[in-house]
């Protein structure tokens, strides 16, 4: 059991924070975001001995944050159904909603979406590369990127623009 909590507290340290900026990603609420992943983790430490060893934990993870985040957009565009507010929320909702139903996490390894990423990292140009990084990966605000870098907020819109197309063609056979 002492080697179980082990390993879980491992997992835990290594994938909290990406899971929480996958969720963040399409539910756009810091708080709601870390409630979201809180739960998914609270829930795979209790089931963590009826769990099979032969199971792809992060593979569960990160299906379990994008179904409770999919649950989450669900319930969310039902409350603004019925009060019938429409608008530009509404409509990133629909597609953060869209998005997530389309996303395949079925990478069978870890290491093997860690090489595809890196190699669809290098052909970006690299500046573009840069700013990616420095947004997705290490969670800095595209102002804070912007004034880091000594570059206009439209020139970091812009690449980050770039980086989603080329990655999206490098990456499309992972993406239903």
């Amino acid at each position: 059991m002492a080697g179980e909590t082990v390993d879980f507290e491992a997992f835990y340290k290594r994938w909290y924070l990406r899971a929480i900026r996958f969720a963040l990603e399409y539910i756009r609420d810091e708080s709601e975001a870390e409630n979201i992943v809180q739960e998914v983790f609270v829930n795979m430490f209790d089931r963590r001995k009826s769990l099979s060893k032969d199971i792809n934990l992060t593979y569960y993870l990160f299906s379990s944050v994008k179904n409770r985040c999919i649950n989450y957009l669900n319930n969310k565009l039902r409350q603004r159904s019925v009060s019938m507010s429409g608008d530009e929320a509404d409509l990133a909702d629909r597609l953060s909603l869209l998005a997530l139903e389309d996303f395949d996490v079925t990478v069978t390894a870890r290491e093997d979406l860690e090489t595809r990423l890196n190699e669809a990292l290098s052909v970006l140009p690299p500046r573009c590369r840069q700013i990616f990084s420095m947004s997705k990966i290490e969670g800095k605000k595209q102002t804070d990127i912007a004034g880091e870098l000594g570059v206009s907020i439209n020139t970091v819109e812009s690449q980050m623009k770039i980086a989603y197309i080329k990655l999206r063609e490098e990456l499309k056979d992972l993406v239903k």
